[in-house]
């Protein structure tokens, strides 16, 4: 998932959209939210489990520049 993501900050808006950047950045934080969501329903021996793994998505989640203006 970590790669997924990387992957995606990566990419260049699409250019044929009106606000790209935007619109990427829209969907980067639909993504989390959604990732968020699911953390939150996960069971507590599942969860403990599974932050390890995901200690390094959501650690570069912070260091995302956002250029939505």
């Amino acid at each position: 998932m970590h790669g997924c993501v990387k992957s995606f900050t990566s990419m260049p808006p699409p250019p044929d959209v009106e606000d790209s950047a935007e619109l990427k950045m829209m969907s980067y934080c639909f993504g989390l939210s959604a990732l968020g969501k699911f953390i939150r329903r996960l069971p507590g021996e599942i969860l403990e489990e599974e932050l390890p793994r995901l200690k390094n998505t959501l650690i570069s989640v912070g260091n995302v520049p956002i250029k939505i203006l």
